[in-house]
């Protein structure tokens, strides 16, 4: 007695046309492993970089007013740029300032730079304005975090204001 199609099972082109497909399959999931490993080494730095920032904000944010010193009063030599520019530690060039701390972590070195400076604030236009001199009562505080990423240089920046109020 002859067998049915039901009964005799796969040809040998049926499997091999399904080892292909299966092979196709693993392939494109082979090349995403790689993309996801990078950003995952990308966020956990992002992530260090973000909690040695906040730990610097919140330790200038502790001390008293008064102990919190301005860049252009505790940086040996602040880059001329930075005083011309009204002392704005938004538009400073971090690679000719000086840096508060190099941090060592999971395989990455994190550099921390710190900037302090006077700020008025101007009710009309509601806005705060860097200024070098003359206490106002208001000081930024503003943390540069940085990290080298295969080609590039990462960084991340986080700012907070101190009173004297």
């Amino acid at each position: 007695m002859p067998l049915t199609r039901a009964q005799a099972g796969v040809s040998l082109i049926e499997l091999m046309i399904a080892v292909v497909m299966v092979s196709a399959v693993v392939a494109m999931l082979s090349l995403l492993f790689p993309k996801s490993s990078r950003s995952m080494v990308t966020s956990r730095q992002r992530l260090a970089a973000t909690n040695f920032a906040s730990s610097k904000v919140e330790d200038v944010k502790k001390q008293p007013y008064t102990y919190i010193d301005v860049s252009a009063v505790t940086t040996p030599a602040p880059p001329a740029a930075w005083i011309t520019g009204g002392c704005n530690c938004n538009a400073v060039d971090y690679t000719t300032f000086p840096w508060e701390a190099v941090i060592p972590s999971t395989g990455t070195t994190y550099t921390r730079y710190v900037c302090v400076s006077y700020v008025s604030y101007n009710p009309l236009t509601q806005t705060w304005t860097p200024q070098c001199a003359g206490d106002t009562g208001y000081k930024n505080v503003h943390v540069h975090v940085s990290w080298p990423s295969e080609a590039d240089t990462l960084f991340i920046d986080q700012e907070s204001m101190a009173t004297r109020y």
